[in-house]
């Protein structure tokens, strides 16, 4: 789909979303629990409380659903998608929000961040063309 259609597009959360708000960041605990590599999975008991926020996606390839910690960048775009809107207007609103905090980047350039990363959450089915 050319570039300016999909800009076009309405976006808002899938239904099939879960968000966790947590003190702990379980999802990294998560994935690395049952590698080998001597990580302490229990010692997340004993970590410092912070903010965490967390989504399950499903895993296509895997058919499995997957644990993903979320950074300012998703979590700004996913509260701007709670709501239906033309992703060019979502995309707009992260940037207006975030380009003080990353100057060394052009909009252009977030841009194209914010378009990778609708991409990847309506692949997982986090996202969902409205």
């Amino acid at each position: 789909m050319p570039i300016e259609t999909l800009l076009e597009k309405e976006i808002c959360i899938s239904p099939y979303a879960k968000f966790i708000e947590t003190a702990w960041n379980w999802a990294e605990t998560n994935e690395f629990a049952m590698q080998k590599h001597g990580f302490d999975y229990l010692s997340n008991i004993n970590k410092e409380s912070a903010y965490f926020k967390v989504v399950l996606m499903l895993c296509v390839e895997q058919s499995t659903v997957v644990e993903m910690l979320l950074d300012v960048v998703n979590i700004m775009l996913f509260e701007t998608t709670f709501e239906k809107q033309k992703i060019k207007d979502v995309i707009y609103q992260v940037i207006s929000q975030v380009k003080t905090y990353i100057p060394d980047k052009t909009d252009a350039e977030l841009s194209n961040i914010l378009i990778s990363k609708i991409s990847y959450f309506l692949y997982h089915h986090v996202l969902r063309l409205v």
